[in-house]
């Protein structure tokens, strides 16, 4: 090994499994066979970014997952980040993987799924943290719980999920008193809640997006709305070409909006007859007092139109 390299050797344990936690963890254990100062120094690490689909198979992925959950009992783990596309995987290796992170009192929590259908993520530990910061779901399940608290959460980002019931995002948006940050990308299909209504005092950016060109099917009928109740908010991003009706209230001026909705309107030449004009004002009223906005074309053809 180089001096350089001897040097970097030298730092104690705790400077080296910072130095590890900014790389995937499937780099970091390649560094265990530099030399044996390395060779368990990546399970000490406070950073877990694990892809399953690095792994050959499942029974390597639950021999690793058993390996570092075993070592690192007494370890601090700050934050966890799950990838995973392939379908051999058992859903029962994953699931407390995600247990035992929220238990060991994690800030930060990452579940991206790219199955072709949706993860289930049930644990009622989930709802309950009261260390989590920030908080990004991808393509998972979740289930209606009648209490809710996440008093520390300041960023949430929920893409693409199944809620059973439309309470379950608006409980998961209320029950975060700190929260600043969030972004909910939905779905059109028959389960996806049809009316999102996003109220906080501590929001300070919020981002919207509603494409019916990733949903299953495309629902005409206008019972698609928005309801933003905000007051703290300095971003606001609404991409929806689904929603028929949004209302926007307590809008301050320094906040910037950037609006990409056609009120689901799919001919702007050609409104169908239940098409309610007034839907157009109700947004427009609702960003009135703001001094920087951006607003797309397709939104405005739809406002010249009628």
């Amino acid at each position: 090994m180089s001096n350089r390299g001897d040097r970097i050797s030298s730092l104690p344990d705790e400077l080296l499994c910072q130095i590890l936690s900014n790389l995937p963890t499937k780099n970091a254990v390649t560094t265990s066979i530099l030399s044996t100062r390395w060779r368990s120094i990546w399970l000490s690490t406070p950073v877990l970014d694990i892809d399953i689909d690095a792994f050959d198979d499942a029974t390597t992925f639950v021999s690793f997952a058993s390996r570092f959950l075993e070592f690192s009992k007494d370890s601090c783990l700050h934050k966890f980040k799950l990838s995973v596309e392939r379908d051999d995987v058992d859903m029962c290796t994953i699931m407390p993987w995600i247990q035992d992170a929220v238990n060991r009192r994690i800030q930060h929590l990452e579940v991206d799924c790219r199955f072709s259908f949706h993860f289930e993520a049930v644990y009622l530990t989930l709802y309950l943290s009261e260390t989590l910061v920030s908080l990004r779901l991808h393509f998972v399940t979740l289930h209606r719980y009648e209490f809710v608290s996440l008093p520390n959460l300041k960023v949430m980002h929920l893409e693409e999920n199944i809620y059973y019931c439309l309470e379950t995002l608006e409980n998961f948006i209320s029950s975060c008193p700190v929260l600043e940050d969030l972004t909910v990308v939905r779905i059109v299909d028959i389960i996806t809640e049809k009316i999102l209504r996003v109220r906080s005092r501590s929001l300070n950016s919020l981002k919207l997006v509603l494409d019916s060109s990733n949903g299953w099917f495309i629902d005409d009928i206008d019972e698609w709305k928005v309801i933003i109740d905000a007051p703290r908010l300095a971003y606001l991003s609404l991409k929806d070409d689904q929603s028929a009706s949004f209302v926007i209230s307590n809008l301050g001026s320094s906040a910037k909006a950037d609006i990409k909705v056609s009120f689901n309107v799919n001919d702007i030449w050609d409104l169908p007859v239940t098409f309610e004009r007034s839907n157009v004002g109700k947004l427009l009223t609702g960003l009135s007092s703001i001094r920087d906005l951006t607003i797309s074309g397709t939104t405005l053809m739809v406002y010249t139109d009628i």
